[in-house]
């Protein structure tokens, strides 16, 4: 996306946002408990949180050039997408990349496998990682339907179509895969791929997930898997 010329360079994960969407979900979920006695309502406590959001944003336009269309980036900030669009009244629009959860396993298998060389990546492993790849997409059908969220296929990332849509839905003229450069990654980092910083490459790069590890996955994200025509 960052490759347009109608928005800012690439910037790294907005990792503080997404952690101020969090520290509000908390307050709302601890109401009762906490945070009625901070704020004289729920609307005191939600208008104190659009402030603090919209000044960082209003900042991160400014450091960022000003561009047509601010991108922010944060994949941990996806389940709390319909907070944000709560406090930003709907002003803005978010851009969901949705893999297949067996490829999510399977690279999720090879960072433990690197952070844990002496530990053994199993059933326990791969059912917590299937369950926060359902808890990341559930729950943004209503975003989806009201017209802010637009879903890619990682699979579909080549697709002229598909970035034709992504461009039309974003109000851009369209992105560059030549505005793509190897930036520095640092190869020991666990999480590290050699795709990381070049164009897109969708070319298979692991083995296939266990047998095993495709049970336990599909037991717990059939219905998502259903809805975005992965199989099993």
């Amino acid at each position: 996306m960052c490759t347009s010329r109608d928005i800012n360079d690439y910037a790294g994960e907005s990792s503080y946002l997404t952690a101020l969407l969090k520290v509000y979900r908390v307050g709302l979920i601890k109401w009762e408990v906490h945070t009625q006695f901070l704020f004289p309502s729920r609307d005191a406590f939600r208008e104190h949180m659009r402030s603090l959001v919209s000044t960082s944003l209003a900042h991160l336009y400014d450091h960022l050039g000003r561009p047509s269309v601010l991108a922010l980036k944060d994949p941990l900030l996806t389940p709390v997408l319909p907070l944000v669009d709560e406090l930003l009244s709907g002003q803005a629009r978010y851009v969901v990349v949705l893999r297949h959860p067996f490829d999510v396993v399977r690279s999720r298998q090879q960072v433990f496998e690197r952070e844990c060389p002496n530990e053994r990546f199993g059933p326990d492993k791969a059912r917590a990682i299937a369950r926060e790849y359902a808890d990341t997409y559930e729950g943004l059908d209503a975003l989806y339907r009201s017209g802010r969220l637009y879903w890619v296929k990682y699979e579909n990332l080549s697709d002229p179509a598909e970035m034709g849509g992504l461009a039309a839905f974003l109000s851009v003229s369209g992105f560059s895969e030549a505005g793509l450069t190897v930036d520095d990654f640092e190869v020991n980092d666990p999480w590290y791929s050699p795709k990381y910083g070049r164009p897109v490459d969708l070319t298979r790069r692991l083995t296939d997930l266990d047998q095993v590890y495709k049970s336990i996955v599909h037991e717990i994200c059939a219905p998502l898997m259903q809805q975005y025509g992965y199989r099993a």
